[in-house]
């Protein structure tokens, strides 16, 4: 509540401007935190593919919101985003093996794992 409040006021401070959001998922709310946003009319969002990033300057701060779960939520409430979330996923699974770890992205994880069921593995 306190960031649709807050979009609602910097929206309604400038008029006829696009405000723009960028939200961390430090405390698992960057998901809640944008349908907030986009609810108070925010409709740019700053997201990283596979939620790479963080904020140097809060120890412990986690990184963006993943842009494959951003797509899924706009998606799955009826906002067409116009981006393929399969070929999306391939990216964040591209950046896992580069950086040699699993990224904080859902979505990717929930592709792999309905793949694996309707491969029956």
């Amino acid at each position: 509540m306190q960031v649709k409040r807050l979009a609602k006021k910097i929206i309604n401070a400038v008029p006829g401007r696009s405000i723009s959001l960028h939200l961390h998922d430090t405390r698992g709310l960057g998901i809640a935190n944008m349908m907030a946003g986009y609810e108070a009319g925010v409709e740019i969002f700053d997201v990283s593919t596979g939620g790479l990033g963080g904020c140097p300057f809060i120890a412990g701060a986690s990184g963006n919101v993943p842009t494959e779960d951003a797509v899924n939520l706009f998606d799955q409430s009826g906002v067409h985003t116009g981006i393929d979330i399969e070929t999306l996923c391939k990216v964040v699974d591209r950046y896992e093996e580069l950086l040699g770890r699993p990224l904080p992205g859902r979505m990717n994880r929930v592709i792999k794992a309905e793949k694996r069921l309707c491969l029956g593995q």
